[in-house]
């Protein structure tokens, strides 16, 4: 499995500096910014947070964006062509392929909610 860790930091990186900057955005001129000089904290970190999210996505974006899965399109390829060999539609082995998938994703997070 391929995971490139900048896509889910530059996700992460943008949830968090667009509620810092939502927040910042609400709050501006109160009088919790008195202690930073009058610098409205939360709107500037917010923004560097989005600004660094938009370096790990353009990063990313760069090396070609890897999928996350090549296996599983390879076999989903070559049951096209088994399917095909034996005179039957290619879908039915990708279906059955994406099934699989999908069962196992299930069975995952099943295992994961009984262990917390």
């Amino acid at each position: 499995m391929s995971l490139d860790l900048r896509i889910p930091m530059g996700m992460m990186f943008t949830l968090v500096g667009a509620i810092l900057v939502a927040f910042g955005i609400a709050t501006d001129g109160q009088r919790i910014y008195a202690k930073s000089l009058g610098f409205n904290i939360n709107l500037w970190w917010g923004l560097v947070l989005m600004g660094s999210s938009c370096s790990c996505s353009a990063a990313a974006a760069r090396s070609g964006w890897p999928s996350y899965c090549p296996n599983r399109r390879n076999q989903v390829k070559s049951a096209a062509v088994t399917e095909l060999e034996a005179g039957r539609s290619p879908e039915s082995g990708a279906k059955a392929l994406i099934a699989e998938s999908f069962s196992q994703i299930r069975r995952v997070i099943h295992g994961a909610l009984r262990l917390s």
